[in-house]
């Protein structure tokens, strides 16, 4: 479903962001934001870093291809602490490893909506 995604990290407010490509039924970007709790709650030890956040790109879109498919387009998206909990206890346990390879792009903060 998804096709790839720009990705950015805000060192100051640690917090994430995807802008995920999707193609179902047209083809659209979703913006999400990856709180600085799910960046620290994803791994031990608990790190806010962008190296944590690049890390774990395959997990957060995960989480939030998973909630899309429940809120529909049109939405910006919030993966939190309590996603990444409940994302571990039923996802899985591969699903909750590191990404072997990521998309790692610094998005030039255009306007990114969503197709409807």
């Amino acid at each position: 479903m998804s096709l790839s995604s720009l990705v950015e990290f805000d060192a100051r407010a640690r917090i994430g962001r995807l802008h995920l490509l999707v193609d179902a039924p047209n083809f659209c970007t979703i913006p999400v934001s990856v709180t600085r709790r799910a960046i620290l709650n994803v791994a031990s030890p608990p790190r806010a870093t962008s190296e944590r956040f690049e890390q774990y790109l395959g997990f957060f879109e995960s989480i939030a291809l998973e909630k899309y498919g429940r809120v529909g387009p049109g939405r910006q998206i919030a993966v939190t602490a309590e996603d990444v909990r409940i994302w571990r206890r039923t996802a899985p346990a591969t699903a909750a490893s590191p990404s072997k390879k990521s998309l790692f792009l610094i998005s030039n903060k255009g306007e990114f909506g969503c197709c409807d």
